[in-house]
């Protein structure tokens, strides 16, 4: 018996429009809820993690509801929540939340424990937070008893949803013409500082669909001269940029998503140029205290703006970021 068998126990579903993740897709949506899939999770992801054809839906399980922004948004808000409410236990910090009963009941996985399959219950806006004494395929059971269909049904609700961001494919055509784009773009930089010690061999940039997550991730806009630079070369610069570019340094993801929003959180002194409405982006950090950053939602996105954390002051460096990168090179 498969495992959509199992759960469905002789519920109506249409087989043809059950569809999951591979094994690829499951580790990037590890990588961008930092979380671990495994145990009957996995099983459920594999199966019918983008749609499981009408045997469940989207007034139950979030997976269904939503795309990857709204996900990525609600997932962050929701484990801020757990941790404010459980007094900051950081053993859930790797939850992910899977459904969503009655609008306030929540149901969620503590991934990274020593039983990742136990569903646990939050009531939202409360400090609610209970084991439910389930597992996930038995609690699955339970929501397909509850809310199943005996008989075949119109699809009225949307039955899938995305966690990532969707691929673009890429021909051999764009392949000659990325590489002849990025070898550009790397001799543009390289003729600035040309005796400065770096190996072309370990320059690499992200692809579209990896941009993409950034942008999910971070809540910003990668377009023109940044798009540019993270997809030549946003994975590693060769040696040619230091780690003060926070594309190189060794934090890891949430880290890096953390430590930007604690810089920006209090930066909002000058209303007559910057909003909260601003979607800002630091890609490097100098001696600390010197953070510079895009204001990605802005027609002049490719503008390089500076905040000092320490005297708190905010101004337009004059520079786009292409010519910030060269001067960087150039002075280094």
């Amino acid at each position: 018996m498969s495992y959509i068998e199992e759960v469905a126990q002789g519920r109506w579903y249409q087989p043809e429009l059950v569809k999951g993740y591979s094994e690829d897709e499951i580790k990037q949506i590890e990588a961008l809820y930092s979380i671990c899939i495994q145990g009957e999770f996995k099983q459920f992801m594999r199966c019918m993690g983008r749609s499981s054809g009408g045997l469940l839906a989207e007034r139950t399980m979030m997976l269904y509801n939503l795309q990857p922004r709204s996900h990525m948004i609600r997932y962050k808000a929701y484990n801020d929540e757990l941790l404010h409410y459980s007094g900051y236990d950081f053993s859930y910090k790797n939850s992910f939340f899977f459904a969503c009963i009655w609008e306030t009941n929540l149901y969620f996985l503590k991934t990274t424990s020593n039983n990742p399959d136990r569903v646990y219950h939050y009531s939202e806006g409360s400090e609610d937070i209970s084991d439910t004494g389930q597992n996930f395929t038995e609690f699955l059971k339970g929501v397909v008893l509850d809310f199943g269909y005996d008989t075949p049904q119109d699809l009225q609700y949307r039955y899938t949803g995305e966690l990532l961001p969707q691929s673009t494919h890429i021909g051999a055509e764009y392949v000659d013409d990325y590489l002849n784009k990025q070898q550009a773009y790397i001799n543009e930089l390289i003729k600035i500082h040309p005796n400065r010690h770096y190996d072309i061999t370990q320059i690499k940039g992200y692809s579209l669909s990896e941009i993409s997550a950034f942008e999910h991730v971070y809540e910003i806009q990668i377009t023109g001269q940044l798009k540019d630079f993270m997809h030549y070369m946003g994975r590693s610069s060769g040696g040619l940029l230091s780690d003060d570019f926070i594309f190189y340094n060794k934090m890891s993801l949430i880290e890096k998503v953390y430590y930007i929003d604690s810089v920006l959180e209090n930066k909002w002194r000058d209303p007559d140029n910057y909003s909260q409405d601003d979607r800002c982006f630091i890609f490097m950090t100098y001696k600390r205290d010197n953070h510079f950053f895009l204001v990605t939602n802005r027609k002049d996105a490719d503008m390089v703006h500076h905040y000092n954390s320490y005297d708190q002051i905010l101004a337009k460096t004059g520079k786009t970021f292409l010519e910030f990168i060269k001067e960087v090179i150039k002075y280094s």
